[in-house]
């Protein structure tokens, strides 16, 4: 029950072609496969593979910041064989002030196989997260692929863009959640849905006295059987919310 890489403080950390792997088992809380606390400086992961993580597989959380912009670059990545949680999973809190990026690279996408929770989850719930996403395959997901959450004073900007076949078997494709005073900016552009049984293909949820600022462009989405294509709704609080729906291809849902 040990990590991959556990680590405090890291700054500018570089891996290429590695692998980070939590060994075979069964789940076992709060023992992820890479767990690293306050990521800062530039960091990049090229060609890595993440499996095994005995409840999630990569989580970086901050709480401070490196003076300035902290930036990780996940490109060309592997995440799969989560055994309970996320295959990644993004925190900031404090005064972190971290930028994400999930991409392909050159020919070769990031890939999240079989995730038993979210693939990707960014999670701000203080200080500024930035996420974006972009250049990789999802396949056998059961709950969100990415998961965008804002709470407390936390601030979220984020972008999911030109992925294709995108599933979810128990929860919704894409979602967009914010509690509290929080805010997030999220664009979800030029995507491929293909099936969301269960729940919706992209979906933004205001709940508080934050704010959601939200645009859905360009996006195709198939294969709703019990909820809606795209799902917008203020439903707690006297927040904010703006939305922009320019574009997109949804055909007829079980809800229309």
């Amino acid at each position: 029950n040990s990590y991959a890489l556990l680590g405090s403080t890291l700054r500018n950390l570089t891996a290429t072609n590695s692998i980070f792997d939590g060994g075979d088992g069964t789940a076992v809380a709060n023992i992820d496969g890479v767990k690293i606390t306050n990521l800062l400086g530039t960091n990049t992961l090229t060609g890595v593979t993440v499996r095994d993580g005995k409840n999630i597989n990569m989580l970086v959380d901050n709480s401070t910041n490196g003076g300035g912009l902290d930036t990780l670059t996940i490109s060309g990545a592997t995440f799969s064989k989560g055994i309970a949680g996320d295959h990644l999973q993004i925190r900031t809190s404090g005064t972190a002030n971290l930028k994400v990026v999930v991409q392909n690279n050159g020919g070769t996408s990031s890939s999240f196989s079989g995730a038993t929770t979210d693939s990707i989850s960014f999670q701000a719930n203080g200080g500024t997260l930035q996420g974006i996403v972009t250049g990789s395959t999802f396949t056998g997901n059961l709950g969100n692929v990415v998961n965008m959450s804002a709470a407390n004073t936390g601030r979220l900007t984020a972008r999911v863009h030109n992925l294709s076949n995108l599933t979810s078997a128990n929860s919704n494709v894409i979602n967009t959640i914010a509690f509290d005073t929080a805010t997030i900016e999220a664009t979800v552009e030029n995507n491929v849905i293909t099936s969301h049984p269960q729940g919706a293909g992209i979906r933004f949820i205001l709940e508080g006295n934050g704010t959601v600022k939200a645009k859905a462009s360009n996006n195709t989405i198939s294969g709703a059987t019990q909820s809606w294509g795209i799902l917008a709704q203020p439903r707690a609080g006297n927040g904010r919310m703006e939305l922009t729906l320019n574009n997109n291809n949804v055909p007829n849902t079980a809800l229309d």
